[in-house]
């Protein structure tokens, strides 16, 4: 069975907001192994493969992930170059979960006005 080929983001200098579909994993490039995330682009929904092999990147991506619970998995987040220079760091910011927290139920509040007792 052929598997899906995912491309490859290419950041640039405009914001790009992600949600990280899997926790990362490990790719053979032509510069040898890359540490990865699968990340799809919260517009589109398209799927890519995001290097987190920078620093600009691992840093700010292990403070997210250690505010959710020490997993990649759910994080959302916007990435973007400083400029166009190749050499040009990334900027990371959070962005808020769109997604209820599991087991959560939304429910309107005349709901729970009824279970109240004086």
């Amino acid at each position: 069975m052929a598997q899906k080929v995912v491309p490859w983001l290419i950041v640039e200098i405009e914001w790009i907001e992600l949600g990280v579909v899997c926790e990362p994993t490990i790719v053979l490039t032509s510069r040898g192994y890359a540490p990865t995330l699968r990340v799809q682009e919260s517009g589109t929904g398209a799927e890519f493969k995001l290097s987190i092999r920078a620093k600009s990147i691992a840093q700010p991506l292990e403070a997210l992930r250690q505010n959710n619970q020490g997993e990649f998995k759910g994080l959302h987040f916007r990435i973007r170059k400083r400029s166009k220079d190749p050499k040009s760091q990334y900027e990371i910011q959070a962005m808020p979960t769109e997604r209820p927290v599991k087991g959560t139920i939304k429910r309107p509040i005349h709901a729970y006005k009824k279970n109240l007792t004086l």
